[in-house]
């Protein structure tokens, strides 16, 4: 799914998604303060994920918890319902916006048997005494589904569990632990990957449970222990030697940390309407999809004209896209910006002319990492008040630091150009022979009145 670009002017935190487009409403001789509206989005969210509403423009509002969203699996759309303030005649915008949901359950100390809402198939049972006291239990998945098939290929077959206990409280007695797979596999070399941090530094920081307990052909692998807080499922060969033991921890390290190795690509083609003008495709790829990607591409009549280093970028990192030379963006794009998010297809498409037909054709086009810097302004006290908590919070600006990623000289087909040239100037002696005959008329235009109509 490709969404087409929008300057939304709100900076995704690096474990929120965009969950739906950006939505628009203008109410007239409205005398409700609030007002309750149903989207319907194409997507599905996670279980592992919850709704954000988010302000963009004059509007304010909070999702409905009292009607319970409806999902369409079979049309992948989910209905939401949301209560907004607005302001009668002016234009208020939003969006909304997924984020990570850590799930709480409360836990006494006595038998028990809980599945989290989060990953569903997981199980977690804790005998009697294993705990202290009773306590708090969260629980977090960091999903590794969103990894390319090249990625997890034998390698990853689980998602990633974080178990927590509110104020640290340690295990007295082996918990049983069940983790769904992503898929049912015949393949019995499999292992659970441990770590009490919630963020490994380093491959000392993960070792070995012992063998899983049930067979991993029922699509489910289960264990003791009496250590947390983070499990994950892979395969015995990817921790065979030193070299494939760092490789998979760097690649849990960057799913923890929301990054992914990406590059940026830049192809040409030429307008076939006009054979002079360019279209230019910036392509945010994952590093392992590049060469798919550029043969899509291809495909389709482009050409590979530049392509980045490979960088390790967060999620939502922003890009900047510059031109200059001898070239216009004919639709004059104000922002020219492109996000990176996973699920979505990162690129867009821009359409160049030259920009002064008597000098010599030619441009550059070059990418810009922005890195955010955030400063924390004033509170306004009207616009800055959340109807759901009824608090004011500071505002932040953004300042962006831009560096360059890659640089491409556009060129144009230059017989091109002078076949349209030549084209130009001879539509334009036929307009001279044609004033020439018709010098000394007149044509005279009478505009009719428009007609009333009596209603009936």
């Amino acid at each position: 799914m490709h969404l087409e670009f929008s300057n939304t002017q709100y900076h995704l935190q690096t474990s929120e998604q965009y969950f739906s487009d950006v939505y628009e409403l203008r109410a007239w001789d409205c005398k409700e303060k609030e007002i309750q509206l149903k989207v319907q989005v194409n997507s599905i969210m996670r279980p592992n994920r919850q709704l954000k509403f988010v302000s963009l423009e004059n509007c304010f509002g909070r999702i409905d918890d009292s009607e319970n969203m409806f999902v369409n699996t079979e049309d992948l759309q989910t209905t939401v319902s949301l209560i907004l303030k607005i302001q009668d005649g002016v234009y208020n915008k939003f969006v909304l916006v997924s984020e990570e949901k850590i799930e709480k359950i409360k836990i006494s100390n006595s038998d028990t048997t809980f599945q989290p809402n989060v990953m569903p198939g997981a199980k977690v049972y804790i005998p009697t005494n294993a705990l202290r006291q009773d306590t708090i239990v969260s629980f977090q998945v960091i999903n590794t589904r969103e990894l390319t098939d090249e990625v997890l290929k034998g390698r990853i077959f689980s998602d990633i569990l974080v178990i927590n206990t509110f104020q640290n409280i340690q295990l007295q007695k082996d918990v049983t632990i069940t983790l769904p797979l992503h898929s049912k596999t015949e393949c019995d070399d499999l292992v659970v990957l441990a770590s009490n941090k919630v963020r490994p530094e380093c491959v000392a920081d993960w070792w070995k449970l012992t063998e899983p307990t049930d067979i991993p052909s029922t699509g489910f692998v289960s264990f003791n222990t009496d250590r947390y807080p983070l499990f994950v499922v892979v395969s015995r060969s990817s921790l065979s030697s030193e070299s494939s033991f760092s490789d998979i921890h760097e690649t849990l390290c960057n799913v923890l940390e929301y990054k992914r190795k990406i590059v940026i690509m830049i192809l040409t083609k030429e307008v076939p309407e006009t054979g002079g003008d360019l279209y230019i495709v910036v392509h945010c790829v994952l590093h392992e999809q590049s060469n798919n990607t550029q043969k899509l591409w291809e495909e389709k009549g482009y050409n590979l004209i530049g392509v980045s280093d490979q960088l390790l970028c967060v999620m939502n990192t922003k890009f900047q896209i510059s031109l200059s030379g001898n070239i216009v963006e004919i639709f004059h794009t104000k922002n020219m910006e492109l996000l990176f998010q996973l699920c979505k297809e990162n690129y867009r498409i821009f359409n160049v002319t030259i920009a002064n037909k008597e000098c010599k054709p030619g441009g550059t086009i070059k990418v810009l990492l922005a890195t955010a810097r955030q400063n924390v302004g004033d509170v306004n006290e009207e616009d800055a008040t959340c109807i759901s908590c009824r608090s004011n919070s500071p505002k932040t600006k953004r300042m962006d630091e831009f560096t360059s990623v890659l640089s491409c000289h556009l060129s144009f087909n230059t017989e091109a150009l002078e076949v349209e040239e030549q084209t130009s100037i001879d539509t334009s002696s036929q307009k001279a022979k044609l004033r020439k005959i018709f010098d000394g008329f007149r044509l005279v235009y009478n505009r009719p009145r428009n007609k009333i109509v009596p209603m009936v």
